[in-house]
């Protein structure tokens, strides 16, 4: 979800992985494919909130790494990468929220802290909406 500066959605995004190879299934790469589309549908000066400190970790050695042969999915941290230096932005763009907080530990955040723990919280029924559908799907009539 990306959100104004007075913490209002402006774009909500959610759907299934698209993989080519079963092994290709996995959170990282799940997480990688929706910050690449975050970064293909925000419109710099933007800030990111992501819940996987695995994309924060992965972006940190910066680009000679990512677009190294060698990288894990190396093949979406180019894409994102290539993203990042078209939209004029630095991997400072992203930040860490902490998630599964209770909403008593929400209310007591302030200002934009509190609006992001909420606005995170309230997008995991929309993450897993998909994995359900599919689920449901897969055991048939």
């Amino acid at each position: 979800m990306a959100i104004t500066e007075e913490g209002q959605p402006r774009v909500q995004l959610w759907g299934p992985l698209l993989c080519q190879y079963h092994v290709q299934k996995t959170v990282k790469r799940a997480e990688l494919w929706a910050f690449l589309k975050t970064l293909e549908v925000v419109l710099p000066p933007c800030r990111i909130y992501t819940e996987h400190m695995g994309i924060l970790d992965d972006l940190a050695p910066g680009v000679r790494w990512c677009l190294s042969w060698k990288c894990p999915h190396a093949d979406l941290r180019r894409r994102i990468w290539h993203t990042l230096v078209d939209l004029g932005l630095g991997i400072d763009c992203a930040q860490h929220v902490q998630t599964h907080r209770s909403k008593k530990a929400i209310g007591q955040l302030n200002g934009l802290e509190g609006q992001v723990a909420q606005d995170n919280e309230a997008v995991d029924p929309l993450a897993k909406a998909p994995r359900r559908v599919a689920a449901t799907a897969s055991r048939g009539p």
